[in-house]
């Protein structure tokens, strides 16, 4: 199983590189693996408080993962309880959400945390 999942993790980055459109970031560090935003306008110094929350979406799991944001979508990974009782484990998952609405569109099993 975990074979499968390498592959399926391995083919979700290759997908979002080959897809990159203007002001996506679909790999760690960004489009150039630098960490740096191709973005203008940006302030040239933060408020004391720092920047505003601009969004946040909960239930995605115990992260351990940076985003990729490719065409529309947001990609991460999360542990997530599955089960209950004695039955109870952590799993882990590849999620997708829509970046405009937040919304999950789908998670698959990688596996176990």
């Amino acid at each position: 199983m975990k074979k499968y999942a390498a592959v399926t993790v391995s083919g979700v980055v290759l997908l979002a590189a080959s897809v990159c459109l203007a002001g996506d970031w679909p790999n760690f560090r960004g489009p150039n693996w630098d960490g740096k935003s191709r973005e203008t306008g940006l302030l040239a110094s933060w408020p004391e408080q720092g920047p505003p929350l601009a969004w946040k979406v909960e239930g995605l799991g115990k992260g351990f993962s940076s985003v990729a944001i490719v065409g529309g979508k947001i990609f991460t990974m999360g542990d997530r309880t599955v089960g209950e009782g004695d039955n109870e484990q952590y799993l882990q998952f590849v999620i997708c959400l829509d970046k405009g609405t937040r919304k999950e569109l789908w998670a698959a099993r990688v596996g176990e945390a």
